[in-house]
């Protein structure tokens, strides 16, 4: 099992990994996304990839079936880069705080009025 820095680097590492080969990738959907953290288990065998999209619930389903679509080439892109034994398995979940920050600030200005 790893500590829980080794954890933080390696979440951290896949966390930019994955933003920067993203990028590079010709998102034929236009999906305007950002990937806002990264959790790895202590077995370090796989990784939960959070996203935050602008838009409904349709924009969130495409982006995830996206996500999922070029998942194993991220996952080899990611591994390149990466000296450990398993390169974690990634899964990808919608991430809400942004929602929720934004919802809070919309109520905060009401409030104000």
């Amino acid at each position: 099992m790893a500590t829980d820095k080794r954890c933080l680097r390696v979440a951290e590492f896949i966390r930019q990994e994955a933003a920067r080969v993203l990028q590079r990738l010709d998102n034929s959907h236009n999906q305007f996304f950002t990937i806002t953290r990264v959790k790895v288990k202590k077995d370090l065998k796989s990784a939960i990839i959070y996203f935050s999209v602008l838009g409904g619930e349709e924009e969130k389903n495409e982006t995830l079936s996206y996500l999922e679509e070029v998942s194993s080439y991220l996952r080899r892109e990611i591994g390149k880069g990466m000296h450990i034994r398993y390169i974690p398995e990634l899964y990808f979940r919608f991430d809400p705080s942004i929602e929720g920050s934004a919802r809070i600030a919309e109520l905060l200005k009401m409030a104000k009025k």
